[in-house]
């Protein structure tokens, strides 16, 4: 929160998890409320005094902040895209993930983009490079069948060649880290 002119910070929060936020003011003062967040464009909304100098609750409509487009060869990672052990079919619970990255090509229609799937050390490293690969043209499966032109995205598998996490650690099995191998990402190609 900033004051009026928007030279000076005079509250800072932490949105909860549901994106509320609620501030309170010793005295009624004109300020800017300003929400920030990585990958998004940030969004101000003025906040008048209110006319009745007695009133002690307010409300104010939604900040809404879009996302920014992703940069020529940023890699993000797709939450919750889930398949079953040894398979590539999606699990139901990915659509809500992947039905965020339709809505992102087609808020920006030129964009192309790579989807990299990856998958943790066990198995053999060409059986973990072919389902890779299966699940990587999944993903362009569902997001054709959803409208977006097969020439827009590239599906590629990549195995367990690019761990994000130690698969093991002194050792032994590394559950956790394994779990955030197995994962699919998307690269951006080109925006124009």
């Amino acid at each position: 929160m900033l004051d009026e002119a928007g030279n000076r910070k005079v509250f800072t929060k932490a949105l909860t998890a549901d994106g509320s936020y609620s501030f309170t003011l010793e005295d009624h003062m004109p300020v800017k409320v300003q929400a920030e967040a990585n990958g998004f464009k940030s969004n101000a909304v003025n906040v008048p005094v209110p006319a009745d100098a007695e009133v002690e609750t307010l409300s104010y409509p939604d900040l809404c902040l879009e996302p920014e487009m992703p940069k020529v060869d940023e890699v993000i990672v797709i939450e919750n895209v889930y398949y079953d052990f040894n398979k590539s079919v999606l699990k139901e619970e990915s659509y809500a993930s992947l039905d965020n990255v339709v809505a992102l090509l087609n808020k920006y229609p030129a964009m192309t983009i790579e989807l990299l799937s990856h998958t943790d050390n066990i198995g053999p490293d060409d059986y973990n490079m072919r389902l890779s690969e299966a699940r990587a043209q999944s993903v362009v499966k569902y997001l054709t069948e959803k409208g977006i032109a097969p020439e827009r995205l590239v599906g590629k598998g990549y195995g367990e060649t690019n761990p994000v996490e130690p698969n093991e650690v002194d050792g032994k099995d590394n559950p956790e880290g394994r779990a955030k191998n197995r994962r699919t990402e998307f690269k951006v190609l080109k925006t124009e």
